[in-house]
């Protein structure tokens, strides 16, 4: 459980601020297929593809992407064509990809939920889902990915899709809801609600297992609604948990933080559920204090990035002065925090030397300079996803001013083509054209080449501002 610290570490990279840019290569054509050495994609249409798995008794392996998405590109180029990779997937899989915004491929994705980029689906001969993945990867993370699905094809248990429909009946059954939220959290899908069903019902010993809350509660990528039965048992039984864990008080705050919170707060958005709302800011408030982090400014934060997500424009106008100065006031506090976590960082490195052979040279150099600047880093962005609310939701002279502020020192705390790009939107719509066409050059200068998506959308609008 220990290396739950590693889990949360990578997660908090994975949402920080280096998910800003993507590595991005070329597309194949439509239909090509990689280097003989690599995965060989078939082709056809997706019945025929389902014919061919039945024939050859093997599941599908589908990649789908899109052809704007940079880690899709990446695995393609660096991942697909290698040979340990193909020997693997070729053999034990029919290969098929399709782009999730065209023709077949828009019915596809639609019918089995996807919505992020790359996403890899294993699926029978009959089109059930047996398990999935999702993002780029090193190629041992992908192989690990391709085990699983082999496993999961082979188990003469249920599948996916025949628990899902035996769920309405056996949903009352505490050994049923726990065989499906592990079989379901296999595949990274979403388990909130289920395990709020099942802590519910079950007895509070068998809760306490090391083994359920490895899998339900304090793995990175599990999903807790705040306010929900698991949020309450969480609350309730911290200590226990912490001890049965070996896991370090702050560490656990992390992992909750990251769960819980951050779930949460996107569900919220998502469905405009001011009670979530309500539920999130309650939760705030109890794992602020072992986060270290001001209760106050926190909530601030949490209902600013609720109102703007939800475009509120009436909710966010109001509470944006106040949400400002609590950002701004955190910048003097920035440096020494760091400091902090960098030593924090290192020692679990020198404590834990195995973690490090988790990551290449490339990929442990990246998460050495974030974790110098990683307060710097997040607040800085904090504070341009202010500013940048502020330009689409409202002209009030006075809010714009507090946007521009905020946003000046974004760009002081860190250097990122984002935040110029920012910068030059709230210059223009404040009437100061001229420098924000300067500063609309300066993203398209520091804006990563090799993202196509990011290129795009950036040269768009400084093509438009110099019209």
């Amino acid at each position: 459980m220990k290396k739950i610290l590693t889990l949360y570490v990578a997660a908090a990279f994975v949402f920080g601020s280096y998910a800003q840019s993507q590595t991005s290569v070329a597309t194949p054509s439509e239909g090509a297929t990689t280097a003989s050495t690599g995965i060989e994609f078939r082709t056809g249409t997706w019945a025929e593809i389902l014919a061919m798995a039945k024939k050859e008794n093997k599941p599908v392996f589908v990649d789908v992407f899109t052809v704007w998405c940079g880690p899709c590109k990446k695995m393609v180029a660096e991942v697909f064509p290698l040979k340990n990779i193909g020997d693997y997937f070729n053999a034990n899989f029919v290969c098929y990809k399709f782009d999730a915004e065209k023709g077949e491929g828009k019915t596809l994705a639609k019918k089995y939920g996807i919505n992020a980029f790359p996403t890899y689906i294993f699926v029978n001969g009959d089109g059930k889902l047996l398990y999935r993945s999702m993002g780029a990867m090193p190629a041992d993370k992908f192989l690990q990915e391709g085990h699983i699905a082999m496993t999961e094809f082979t188990d003469t248990g249920e599948t996916l899709e025949s628990m899902k429909a035996r769920y309405p009946k056996k949903k009352s059954d505490p050994a049923f809801l726990r065989a499906y939220i592990e079989k379901r959290g296999k595949s990274k899908l979403d388990n909130a609600d289920l395990t709020d069903e099942y802590v519910s019902i079950e007895k509070p010993a068998v809760l306490l297992d090391t083994t359920f809350l490895n899998t339900c509660f304090l793995h990175y990528e599990s999903q807790i609604r705040a306010g929900g039965a698991c949020d309450a048992f969480w609350q309730a039984n911290w200590d226990e948990l912490c001890r049965l864990t070996d896991c370090p008080d702050k560490t656990m705050a992390k992992v909750y933080d990251n769960n819980l919170m951050y779930y949460s707060l996107k569900r919220a958005i998502r469905d405009t559920s001011a009670v979530l709302l309500e539920a999130i800011l309650k939760s705030s408030d109890f794992i602020c204090p072992k986060l270290e982090r001001d209760a106050t400014h926190q909530r601030l934060k949490l209902q600013l990035e609720y109102y703007a997500g939800t475009d509120n424009m009436t909710e966010f106008e109001t509470i944006m002065p106040s949400a400002a100065t609590a950002m701004l006031d955190e910048v003097p506090t920035c440096q020494e925090r760091d400091k902090q976590l960098y030593r924090m960082f290192l020692e679990g490195l020198i404590t834990q030397p195995e973690l490090i052979k988790n990551y290449s040279p490339e990929i442990l150099g990246i998460y050495l300079d974030y974790a110098k600047k990683q307060t710097s880093v997040d607040l800085a962005f904090q504070l341009r996803d202010l500013a940048k609310a502020a330009v689409r939701l409202t002209s009030k002279p006075e809010l714009l001013h507090t946007a521009m502020v905020c946003i000046y020192q974004a760009a002081m705390l860190y250097e990122n083509f984002s935040i110029y790009e920012v910068l030059a939107e709230t210059l223009d719509k404040t009437g100061d054209h001229a420098n924000a066409l300067r500063q609309m050059q300066c993203a398209f200068d520091l804006m990563p080449r090799e993202a196509e998506d990011i290129v795009a959308r950036v040269t768009a609008k400084l093509e438009a501002m110099k019209k």
